[in-house]
């Protein structure tokens, strides 16, 4: 694949993505249009897949290619298993404590459907950015710079589309300095491209990394962090820590980061 595609592709949607987040997480348009902002990777990658060789053959490919058993495994626990060691690191270090008042409501047959029902409501957002990212940037960088070079450059480019986003929504909810919390965010979300590089490539599939997508946002916002109302959080969650944002992100970029040590062996 030509490189200057590539790039072109990475600055057409940084830039399409910027000014469609602003005029949604602005208050420009009505709440209900916030999500659209999630399908714009998705339509820019179609538009250069159209124009690539054998279109029609690679992008079927992405969702028929067979899957075994240990890649929907890995889509269900991996985020559970991340979220998790965030919170046994938030209690030993002190940064967080646990809210007992979040079990009875969290462990729950009507909490964890309704966390299954709101994960699978997430997926044709969250496809417009799987499509996007591991469907056309990473296989594209990876036959340029092979993949842990091809992971690197997703990651941060995937943290800076969210950029007008998080920091709106910081703004608004009042969390903190919202450039403060935007950076380590973006961090955050730069460093989590390693478990989907890897869960990618055991199959070329994008379905399990849609899946495992959808798993890690509500996880996080429904069950580990409480987050107030505010335009693009979640709203009446009990939350299984109380920590203040900050630390919570900060531990998530760092555990990731741990983790991501781990996964990037098996890139070779």
């Amino acid at each position: 694949m030509n490189k200057n595609r590539v790039w072109f592709f990475i600055v057409t949607v940084l830039l399409v993505s910027w000014v469609t987040q602003y005029v949604l997480f602005s208050g420009l348009l009505p709440e209900n249009y916030l999500g659209y902002y999630m399908y714009v990777p998705a339509l820019i990658a179609l538009i250069f897949f159209l124009f690539g060789k054998n279109p029609i053959k690679k992008q079927a490919e992405l969702f028929t290619r067979p899957t075994g058993l240990w890649s929907w495994v890995f889509a269900v626990f991996y985020p559970i298993f991340w979220l998790g060691l965030v919170a046994v690191v938030a209690v030993i270090t002190g940064l967080g404590k646990f809210n007992p008042n979040a079990f009875s409501t969290l462990f729950s047959w009507e909490f964890a459907i309704s966390l299954a029902a709101m994960s699978l409501a997430m997926t044709p957002a969250i496809l417009g950015e799987e499509y996007g990212w591991r469907g056309y940037l990473l296989p594209a960088l990876t036959d340029q710079r092979g993949k842990l070079q091809a992971t690197i450059i997703t990651g941060l480019v995937w943290g800076l589309w969210h950029i007008p986003s998080y920091y709106l929504i910081y703004l608004n909810a009042g969390l903190g300095d919202p450039i403060l919390l935007t950076t380590i965010a973006v961090i955050a979300v730069a460093i989590g491209a390693f478990p989907y590089t890897y869960l990618f490539f055991l199959s070329g599939n994008i379905l399990p990394c849609v899946l495992m997508h959808a798993i890690y946002d509500k996880t996080a916002a429904m069950v580990l962090i409480s987050a107030s109302g505010s335009t693009g959080l979640v709203q009446g969650s009990p939350g299984l820590l109380s920590i203040h944002w900050p630390f919570a992100l900060a531990l998530i970029a760092a555990t990731g980061a741990v983790l991501a040590v781990f996964l990037a062996r098996h890139f070779k």
